[in-house]
């Protein structure tokens, strides 16, 4: 580590809000969004006023997992100067790996405080649903489970920043699920899976160095590619799968509006080439999932106020 990288701390408030990876938010904005407007649409008594402190839970659970995540890829020699991935506060020097899971575990008793007045009003469903989340949260990359490195990280992305936040939202705001929201939250699944997968692809060559273990490391980068491509298609082909199946209201298709905006990454993740993809493209990725999340959202809003 040179002096000079280290004397470039910044001040604690930019440093943290560095290592908390605000970009990201939308992964999980979005599905607590999807959660809400799918319970309206179903004609459920939604509790809007708990709306804020859905988010706000949501967003420190992502928080924390992001922390842990940072800590963990950095005590693995995942994050290095090398690395494209990571805030790169643990890799400049600026915190110590243990400052950052406290960090993590002190984001995760806040997502706790904040759904306090959830789990008062909606009793231990939503413990329930609050501890998987934290848990989850902790087991992507913390030690001893690691999900990350045993190629479940996109399953877990997906389930657990997918399904389970948008039906958890659902629940927090009208006391129970709504029939068939666990199959509505698959499109936002697949869209913020595929941040991972894309990610996964983009850092096969270093994961595969180091002896990480995901999809696109198993599968080779052709491999890679189908999986990304896959899990983008399987967004968009699921939502008219949804509606004619009763599940959605067709205004859910308005989701589809986002379809150029799918076109860029498509193109880059499926490209031929020496590096396994371009730079930009987890990012456009990243930003396809909050478009599409906040359309599909907005259109189960319209078939909640047009019911």
């Amino acid at each position: 580590m040179s002096e000079a990288m280290v004397m470039e701390r910044p001040g604690a408030a930019a440093m943290w809000w560095k290592a908390l990876r605000a970009y990201s938010f939308p992964a999980s904005i979005v599905p607590c969004l999807g959660g809400a407007a799918f319970a309206a649409s179903s004609g459920a008594a939604v509790s809007w006023w708990m709306l804020p402190l859905v988010l706000l839970a949501g967003m420190l659970l992502h928080v924390g997992t992001n922390l842990v995540n940072d800590a963990a890829d950095f005590s693995r020699g995942v994050d290095n100067p090398d690395a494209q991935g990571g805030s790169g506060v643990l890799v400049a020097g600026w915190v110590t790996a243990r400052q950052v899971y406290a960090a993590a575990f002190v984001a995760f008793g806040l997502a706790a405080a904040a759904g306090l007045p959830l789990l008062l009003l909606r009793g231990w469903p939503l413990l329930a649903i609050g501890a998987a989340g934290a848990l989850g949260g902790y087991a992507y990359t913390g030690p001893p489970f690691g999900l990350k490195y045993k190629a479940l990280g996109e399953v877990w992305v997906f389930l657990f920043m997918g399904t389970l936040m948008v039906a958890g939202s659902a629940y927090a705001l009208c006391g129970s699920f709504p029939p068939g929201v666990w199959a509505a939250s698959v499109p936002i699944g697949f869209l913020v899976a595929a941040i991972l997968t894309v990610n996964n692809q983009r850092d096969l060559r270093d994961d595969a160095k180091l002896g990480v273990r995901t999809l696109a490391t198993l599968f080779g980068l052709g491999g890679a590619k189908v999986v990304s491509l896959a899990t983008i298609l399987g967004a968009y082909a699921s939502v008219p799968v949804l509606w004619l199946a009763g599940v959605v209201s067709p205004w859910a298709m308005v989701s589809w509006a986002t379809l150029p905006l799918a076109l860029p990454p498509m193109r880059a993740i499926a490209a031929d080439g020496k590096a396994p993809l371009a730079p930009g493209t987890v990012e456009r990725t990243a930003m396809l999932h909050m478009f599409f999340g906040a359309a599909y959202a907005a259109g189960l809003a319209i078939a909640a106020a047009v019911r």
